[in-house]
């Protein structure tokens, strides 16, 4: 029994407000508090109605009651509307079971989607995109941590969305969630899978043993590293299938595994180039070689570059390769290869740690910048701009020991090596250029007469008065409007020698306004 601070033990409870009040000295000890009593209201016709609102688990707030006296049955049964957050999730939980059953996952998995589906509401992740992509975004996670053989490609062939934007969904999700206990897919996972389709009958399981064995291969061979895993998978089945007497076709095993005839070719010549391939059936199924093979990457790049040296050896190198060497370093003045070399711009000018003589007209024009920083010219205008010359050394053959000036020189050797790179680089417009000057030069040369600039109707110069000028304007309008009388316009000008200065602006003032006016309307307004 709660006790008030004045020692009275006489305390009221109000269950409608919640409060707990002393009687004797009327302090409120407990306001608003929570009672766990449900208490229903009748409605209008008889119904009852629990009061309240309701709180679901994974509710942001408390919905809005259903009827005049409550929420009734708790739920949108009785009109209360869920929240936007409460139907996403449904709609999403109902979406994620229906393609988990379709691809027939097991119900722990649907389970543990719609957990990652409950986190990517909660990142927002679902907003401006579809429901599908992220609930199979959602499915193929726990796909790739149960280690099934479902592939991203049958959720889109499912769903019938594009791979690639349904990959970009998954890649994203990942990051979002923060996942990083996902594995790589093992292609051993689709052989099973694989090999029930191409119907080996009885010899399934020596035909699953022996694909399952040529992955292991791959992967010690560094075949499996950076490539899909079903690319892998088919060559693996298409090489035991042969081993064990069945004909398959590559246009079978890419229809099933869904891959392209290129990629499948590719694996199959990466095989052809480890020692495994030459081992018979026999010694395959029983022999496992300890040694392993380069990477293909790394096998092209040594082989390209022993054909090149072959074609150094034999003199057919062509003049853009010569230049890719002689840039890479590795070629000498007479074109054996070098161990290390670097010319050009900020490197070595060296062959061979022999130096190359210096070309004359470099040397020229460094003596001849180096005089021009000596003249006064150059000190004045090296004091505007705000530079003490002062402070610099006058003799600038220290630079002549310098390595990465030395390297801005081109030796003959090097113009002519990158004058033939230059030249099979463009040598398409070299022959355009020479056909278009051969062309032009068979046509005789004509120029188009200029067009003389016809002088403009109000007068080819500046008026000399204000009569000349108003003449030169109504001449070039001469539809200028059809209430002005131009002969009015006229006779305001004394163009009579004879006459006073301004004897047409008076006998218009005075006499002849008012019967022929400038309007044509005669004198409006006006007195004598």
């Amino acid at each position: 029994m709660p006790t008030c601070r004045c020692g009275s033990s006489a305390v009221e409870t109000d269950n409608a407000l919640g409060h707990l009040v002393c009687q004797s000295c009327g302090e409120v000890l407990e306001q608003n508090a929570i009672v766990s009593e449900v208490t229903f209201t009748e409605g209008g016709g008889g119904q009852a109605s629990a009061d309240g609102f309701f709180i679901s688990k994974n509710s942001a707030r408390a919905s809005s009651k259903g009827g005049p006296g409550g929420v009734g049955r708790l739920g949108a049964a009785n009109g209360a509307v869920p929240e936007s957050r409460e139907q996403t999730i449904a709609n999403g939980h109902r979406r994620i079971a229906q393609i988990g059953h379709q691809m027939r996952m097991s119900g722990r998995q649907i389970e543990q989607a719609q957990r990652y589906f409950n986190l990517a509401i909660v990142q927002n992740f679902t907003k401006g995109r579809k429901s599908n992509s992220v609930a199979a975004a959602c499915l193929y996670i726990i796909c790739r941590i149960e280690k099934t053989s479902h592939m991203l490609i049958d959720f889109s062939e499912h769903l019938r969305m594009n791979l690639y934007s349904l990959g970009t969904t998954f890649v994203r999700l990942v990051h979002t969630l923060n996942i990083k206990d996902i594995p790589l897919v093992d292609p051993m996972l689709y052989i099973v899978r694989f090999a029930s389709r191409l119907e080996f009958e009885d010899k399934a399981p020596n035909v699953i043993k022996d694909a399952t064995k040529l992955v292991s291969r791959l992967d010690r061979d560094w075949i499996v590293r950076g490539r899909k895993p079903a690319g892998i998978c088919a060559a693996c089945l298409y090489i035991a299938a042969r081993m064990n007497g069945f004909t398959r076709s590559v246009t079978e095993i890419v229809e099933i595994v869904k891959i392209c005839e290129s990629t499948l070719r590719h694996r199959l010549a990466e095989f052809k180039q480890t020692p495994s391939s030459a081992l018979s059936v026999d010694d395959f199924q029983n022999l496992m070689l300890e040694s392993s093979q380069d990477p293909p990457s790394f096998l092209r790049k040594k082989r390209k570059l022993e054909e090149e040296d072959k074609a150094i050896g034999e003199g057919g190198l062509t003049a853009v390769q010569l230049a890719a060497r002689a840039a890479e370093g590795k070629l000498s003045e007479d074109g054996d290869i070098k161990g290390k070399r670097f010319a050009g711009r900020g490197g070595y000018n060296e062959f061979d740690g022999e130096e190359v003589d210096v070309d004359p007209e470099a040397e020229a024009a460094a003596d001849e910048m180096q005089e021009a920083l000596k003249t006064e010219e150059f000190r004045e205008i090296a004091k505007i701009a705000g530079i003490n010359m002062d402070a610099y050394d006058e003799d600038l053959s220290f630079l002549d020991d310098d390595l990465e000036v030395n390297g801005c020189l081109l030796t003959e050797e090097e113009v002519d090596i990158k004058k033939l790179f230059w030249e099979a680089e463009n040598k398409d417009w070299e022959r355009a250029k020479l056909a278009t000057d051969a062309a032009n030069a068979n046509k005789p040369v004509s120029k188009k007469p200029r067009k003389k600039r016809e002088p403009s109707s109000g007068g080819s110069g500046p008026a000399g008065s204000a009569h000349e000028a108003g003449l030169n304007f109504i001449a070039s309008k001469p539809s200028l409007s059809k209430k002005i009388n131009y002969d009015m316009i006229d006779s305001l000008f004394n163009e009579d020698p004879s006459a006073p200065d301004g004897a047409g602006y008076d006998s218009v003032k005075t006499g002849n306004y008012a019967t022929g006016s400038v309007t044509g309307f005669g004198l409006v307004g006006y007195g004598n």
